[in-house]
């Protein structure tokens, strides 16, 4: 399960599927203007373009093999 805690609440990724090698879990609020999307980077330019808009986009993606990385973008509207 994935956990983010923003502004004293707490919003966890309960969506999840798979896309080539990589596990793509999603989750949004829109009380808080927090949009959360787990992803591979083959579709980044996509769904920056679908949700430029957001105030934050949280981009997290997890290999299978274990490793990971985190990329964070601010005020992307």
């Amino acid at each position: 399960m994935i956990l983010f805690l923003n502004k004293g609440v707490l919003f966890t990724g309960k969506t999840a599927f798979q896309e080539e090698n990589f596990l793509i879990l999603s989750y949004f609020a829109l009380e808080n203007c927090i949009f959360g999307i787990f992803f591979s980077t083959n579709v980044l330019k996509t769904l920056t373009t679908i949700f430029s808009n957001v105030h934050e986009l949280f981009c997290f993606a997890v290999p299978h093999d274990g490793e990971s990385f985190y990329t964070k973008f601010h005020e992307l509207s």
